[in-house]
């Protein structure tokens, strides 16, 4: 059994935690939040201590949870020590740390992404939306360049939100903003597609959906992307499989296949989870954007059904050995639901009690994974210390009855001003006429000679 460190503080973390507790590892965190075991404290940009824990405690494997760490570069840092660890390097998180630099580098592959404007000026930018607007083109996104914790994406109806829009931005997100994107805005369902990258090879796990927005979906079917209201987030929720996805052989041969190749001719090899947020439009799959590391909440949705090792699947990514490795899932459904607190993604107050944690995990087939928590001194009681609290994940052998587990077990819990969507996994339901159509696995696609 290998000794693993895991970097970050989030639902992620957890379920990553859980996983690999599952599987017999021992397992660390750094820093972790209240449902943590073996927490140290550590911060996860303090790269020295996170070295000298791993030496000390002779780690196999660090695992690196949070984008920010990847694209400062803790994975260079605690390599050039003789550690390993598990996610890109500096240069290879670009994919993520920059828009700008993924919209270069997909516009060169041919890979299909919205057409997209790049900006460093208010000014310009605001001249550019109100000759489009005039002209009738109406439809646009607003994209920080830099990291922005998921809160860096814009979507505006009307000229006036898209200025003020830009305004926003660059108060809230100084240096993320330096440089942004104007994109087209293009409509259908999101979906997330996360695959293991060693460099050469790759491996897909269940795709699944996410909840962006703060409010839920208008009742009955609407267009996809116009049901959703308010503030968009970390993250919600999230659902896997989703039958909203059946292209993986768009996504192999049109997508990862050229990020690899490509990031190999720059001589900065993707080695990893590499994330695509896709938007499946009339036209196919196009890419919204790339993560360079698990999602969340996707990935509370996707390890319980996870039926291989995780730690063997992130051993032979490091180790360059994903080919014809293979990985297994449950025949299940899994339903996410994050139970947030009152004014997130904006201000909340934090401190309050958490109740009936006990009961939901002892419930079959839940899986409670927490976020923003903290224990007392006694480490007897939870209180909320994020805006996203915890994180409930229901298993069942059909999308409704783990949507229906799900939400029995978030009834379970309370805690004061708590916040969730009512309507996880409901796009996935209205359209499980679909699975029948989906393709059955085919196993390990190979898109490179």
């Amino acid at each position: 059994m290998a000794n693993i460190l895991i970097v970050g503080s989030g639902g992620r973390e957890s379920a990553l935690e859980w996983k690999l507790n599952e599987e017999g590892h021992t397992v660390w965190t750094a820093p972790g939040n209240g449902g943590s075991t073996n927490r140290m404290g550590i911060k996860e940009s303090d790269f020295t201590a996170i070295g000298d824990f791993s030496e000390q405690k002779a780690i196999d494997l660090v695992v690196v949870g949070p984008e920010a760490p990847l694209a400062a570069g803790i994975t260079d840092r605690l390599r050039s020590k003789g550690i390993r660890v598990f996610g890109p390097t500096k240069e290879a998180a670009q994919l993520e740390a920059s828009k700008v630099f993924a919209y270069e580098l997909m516009e060169k592959a041919g890979i299909p992404t919205p057409s997209s404007a790049v900006f460093s000026s208010i000014t310009d930018a605001a001249d550019y939306l109100r000759r489009s607007w005039k002209e009738g083109e109406k439809e646009y996104v607003i994209k920080a360049d830099g990291l922005a914790q998921g809160k860096g994406v814009f979507v505006p109806d009307t000229l006036e939100e898209a200025l003020d829009d830009l305004v926003t931005m660059h108060e809230k997100l100084p240096t993320a903003s330096e440089r942004f994107l104007i994109s087209r805005r293009v409509y259908g369902p999101e979906v997330s597609v996360l695959a293991f990258v060693d460099g050469k090879d790759y491996v897909l796990l269940p795709a699944s959906q996410d909840h962006k927005r703060i409010g839920r979906r208008a009742s009955g079917l609407v267009p996809y992307g116009r049901g959703d209201v308010g503030k968009n987030t970390g993250g919600m929720g999230a659902y896997a499989p989703t039958p909203l996805f059946y292209h993986e052989s768009e996504v192999a041969n049109g997508i990862i296949g050229p990020v690899i190749e490509r990031m190999n001719a720059r001589k900065t090899p993707y080695g990893g989870i590499l994330y695509l947020g896709l938007m499946i439009t009339d036209e196919g799959p196009q890419v919204l954007e790339f993560n360079v590391r698990f999602g969340d909440p996707e990935i509370q949705a996707v390890l319980p059904l996870l039926d291989s090792s995780l730690y063997e699947a992130m051993e032979r990514t490091v180790e360059g050995k994903l080919s014809g490795y293979h990985l297994r899932t449950k025949p299940k459904h899994a339903v996410n639901v994050v139970l947030a607190s009152g004014g997130y993604p904006d201000k909340y107050t934090k401190g309050y009690p958490i109740s009936g944690l006990e009961e939901a995990e002892f419930m079959p087939d839940v899986f409670v994974f927490h976020a923003g928590t903290e224990r007392n001194d006694e480490g007897l009681e939870f209180y909320t210390a994020g805006g996203r609290v915890l994180s409930v994940t229901g298993l069942g052998v059909t999308l409704e009855s783990a949507q229906k587990r799900a939400y029995e077990a978030v009834e379970k819990i309370r805690f004061q001003d708590w916040y969730y969507r009512v309507d996880i996994a409901e796009t996935g339901i209205e359209h499980l006429d679909l699975l029948d159509s989906m393709p059955k696995p085919s196993g390990f696609p190979k898109v490179l000679p």
